[in-house]
């Protein structure tokens, strides 16, 4: 095993040897795994605003209204999504 401070000693090496590979045609930079994800995410929390595709949106209303219900026995348990009577309507 090798200690915290080597371990980021050698990972930033890395890091910055595939920075400055030799990126191919049309390449304006090259990214280590997670950082477009952390990119993104810092974009999201500074604007405030979240971009969703139409289908996933579509979805999300569709279960606008419903309760996610617990239910099994004996350590079987499984959730569903139940849609809310309105009150007095039973």
């Amino acid at each position: 095993m090798i200690g915290m401070r080597k371990f980021v000693e050698e990972t930033t090496k890395m890091t910055m040897a595939i920075r400055q590979g030799k990126k191919l045609a049309g390449v304006e930079e090259v990214m280590v795994p997670g950082e477009r994800g952390d990119r993104i995410r810092s974009e999201i929390l500074d604007s405030g605003e979240l971009e969703v595709e139409e289908n996933l949106l579509t979805s999300l209303k569709r279960f606008r209204g419903r309760q996610l219900t617990e239910s099994g026995t004996d350590g079987n348990r499984f959730w569903y999504w139940q849609k809310n009577e309105p009150a007095g309507s039973q």
